[in-house]
């Protein structure tokens, strides 16, 4: 039986044997519970297992199996306060703004709870290095039309956003304030217009509305910016009215 032989340089040589019994050549020879036979190292021709490739240590993400953090997605951002517009929509967020905000002094807060509601911005000022917003509400009235929700004669103190669910308006005194670019508010909602409505925030303290889109177009902007204001001199010199 033909066998080879190893020599040197990791040349092999063919040698004729008759004997069955021949030895195996170590290099053929499995090791035990390895699936990896033996190799040979042609530098030196020295015989040496093959190595397992290192495993790369984990992100912590697979070590958590929660793959939502592993492409964190950068959430909605509001403008910056140079290129806010008039007619934008942001959110005045659920938790309350800290007592010594500006907001507490206007008469609509007095008079309600505004927080959780979209934003819409009627003027940009600043004071003091501090930037502020004045706007005006948006309400969906928990869902119902606003004719099931406020007496008549408070209709014309709304102005109904265009949205997905219906722009059915009361009568003429209520009418569509429609958004840049065809954008639609998801459900009924109403802007609202009284003159006590209009309020003013820091800036800082507003969040971006949805995916931060949506704004009025310039017509309704204006209305909404322009609607029933009382005759004062307004936050920036003095409080609509005094806080609790």
């Amino acid at each position: 039986m033909a066998s080879f032989t190893c020599g040197p340089l990791g040349q092999f040589s063919l040698h004729s044997s008759t004997n069955s019994s021949s030895k195996i050549p170590e290099w053929r020879i499995k090791t035990k519970g390895s699936e990896s036979p033996t190799s040979i190292d042609a530098s030196n021709g020295t015989n040496s297992s093959l190595k397992p490739k290192a495993l790369e240590p984990k992100a912590k993400w697979e070590m958590s199996n929660d793959w939502r953090c592993a492409n964190k997605l950068q959430g909605p951002q509001k403008p910056r306060f140079e290129d806010l517009k008039v007619g934008q929509v942001l959110y005045l967020r659920k938790k309350p703004a800290p007592k010594d905000s500006i907001l507490h002094h206007c008469t609509g807060v007095l008079e309600g709870t505004p927080w959780g509601h979209p934003a819409v911005v009627c003027e940009k000022w600043e004071r003091n290095g501090e930037h502020y917003v004045d706007f005006r509400l948006g309400t969906s009235f928990g869902g119902h039309p606003l004719e099931v929700s406020r007496k008549q004669f408070h209709w014309q103190y709304y102005v109904m956003a265009d949205n997905n669910v219906d722009v059915v308006l009361p009568n003429n005194n209520t009418s569509l304030a429609t958004l840049e670019n065809g954008g639609k508010f998801t459900g009924r909602t109403y802007i609202n217009l009284s003159p006590n409505g209009r309020m003013s925030i820091e800036y800082k303290y507003l969040e971006p509305w949805g995916d931060g889109s949506l704004r009025f177009d310039q017509e309704s902007a204006e209305k909404i910016a322009n609607a029933y204001c009382y005759s004062i001199d307004g936050p920036r010199a003095k409080p609509l009215a005094s806080p609790r």
